[in-house]
Parts: structure tokens; C-alpha cells; sequence
């Protein structure tokens, strides 16, 4: 067995071992490995999905290898530069997993607004910065609400003779998470990994609905000050 296959299999062990702890199953009898990869490919982010099925791949060579009597002393299986930089890859964020602090917007970053601001000047704002949603904050930093295309035209729809709204405080009442239609929210822990904000994308998505925002606070709890902001763009910019 030549170096790099040496190397190949020293890595998987390494990711087997960190996946054991990770699940807290040291069971021999069934691959951790596997349960990973399976889980990496229900993903709905195609980069994500994509790791899953290499290490499904990478898994069926190790056995392959591990089954032949002379582990691949005839030099059939060669394993590729690539499949390494799989594995270490995936040592890598498993070994020092990020944070959701470490990815999310800081909230200073992030445009203030006040109840006496003009509406048509935040839009335009949120359209200069590239922002669908903005996060509108009580004077203690806790979650007012949020500013969005489709609060304005909920509050629109409501009216017969529809005028736009001249101050952010005539969309007081259709400000708050819990009174958006199609847009859904949620709060998450600073020291969560991103993997707790990528499960909850996707819980959301496997409902058919769209978590537009989650937000990150000490412990994850909505009457707390918010830190920072996370998209979906964030969490696959990241994982994948």
C-alpha cells in the first residue's frame, strides 16, 4: 500500500473517531461515517448535498480496500489528491466548528431606523445595501419587529383607499415576527454551531415555508438583546 493510501485511510479513521463523539455512538457495528454523509446529503443546499455524496463514495473505496487481503497491494484503487482534500476538509470544520457568532451580521452593521423615519427613504435603503428584510429595534436592543416589502403591501392591502405610509410608525402593527404571512423568524444562541443554523433552514424548508432571518442573542431567547443577524446565504457560504 503506497503513502497516499496510507494517508486516505489514517484520515478516515481520524473522521470516524471525531463523528463518534460527535454522536456520542462508538458502535463498531455500523458506520458513523455513513450517518453523516446520509445526513449531509438530505441537505437542500446542492454544495452540501454534494459532500454527502463524496463521503458515501469515500466510504464504499475504504471498504473495498479494507476487504481485499493484500489492502490494495496491486495498486487497483488509487486514491486521487481529491479525495484527501475531502476528508481533510471535513476533519477541518468538524475539528473546530464555527459558531453562529462568528458568521452573522453584527447588528451595528446593520441600517438603524426609528418610528418617525420615512418609509420610502428605508426602502430605499434597503434596496441600496441589498437588504429584503430590516430588523427594527426597541431602545433596549430586543426585537421590535421587521420592516419588509411584504409588510408594506399587507398594510397596503388592508386600506380601500390606499395611500403610502408617510412614518415607519403607521406600520406599527404589522412590524412584529409573529404578524408577518409569509415570511417566518427565529432566535438561535451566540455559541450554537452553524450547523444548528443550517438545521434550521432547513426544517423551515421541509415545511414549504421561508425562515427569512434568524436572529443571534446570548441564549437564543427572543425578549434578548439582538447580536446579530443570519441568512441563508450565510450559513452556505460557510458550510459549503
Amino acid at each position: 500500500m503506497d503513502n497516499i493510501a496510507q494517508e486516505y485511510l489514517k484520515l478516515y479513521n481520524n473522521l470516524d473517531s471525531i463523528l463518534q463523539k460527535r454522536y456520542n455512538d462508538y458502535d463498531r457495528t455500523h458506520s458513523q461515517i455513513m450517518r453523516y454523509a446520509n445526513e449531509l446529503s438530505k441537505s437542500p443546499y446542492s454544495d452540501v448535498s454534494e459532500r454527502g455524496r463524496k463521503l458515501n463514495l469515500i466510504r464504499q473505496i475504504r471498504n473495498l480496500m479494507i476487504h481485499d487481503l493484500d489492502m490494495n497491494k496491486d495498486g487497483l484503487i488509487k486514491i486521487s489528491q481529491s479525495l484527501i482534500d475531502s476528508l481533510k476538509f471535513e476533519i477541518e470544520i468538524l475539528s473546530k466548528p464555527k459558531t453562529v457568532e462568528s458568521i452573522c451580521t453584527n447588528i451595528s452593521k446593520i441600517i438603524s431606523a426609528h418610528f418617525e423615519e420615512k418609509v420610502g427613504d428605508l426602502l430605499l435603503k434597503m434596496v441600496e445595501a441589498g437588504y429584503m428584510q430590516l430588523p427594527i429595534l426597541n431602545n433596549d436592543g430586543t426585537l421590535f419587529g421587521v420592516l419588509s416589502p411584504n409588510a408594506v403591501l399587507y398594510y397596503l392591502s388592508e386600506y380601500e383607499d390606499i395611500t403610502y405610509p408617510a412614518k415607519l410608525a403607521d406600520l406599527k402593527d404589522y412590524l412584529p415576527i409573529n404578524n408577518h404571512i409569509c415570511e417566518h423568524y427565529a432566535f438561535i444562541g451566540k455559541d450554537n454551531p452553524i450547523e444548528k443554523a443550517s438545521e434550521l433552514f432547513q426544517s423551515f424548508y421541509k415545511k414549504g415555508k421561508k425562515l427569512a432571518m434568524v436572529f443571534v442573542t446570548e441564549n437564543g431567547d427572543a425578549d434578548e438583546e439582538i447580536l446579530g443577524i443570519i441568512t441563508a446565504f450565510d450559513v452556505v457560504h460557510i458550510v459549503s
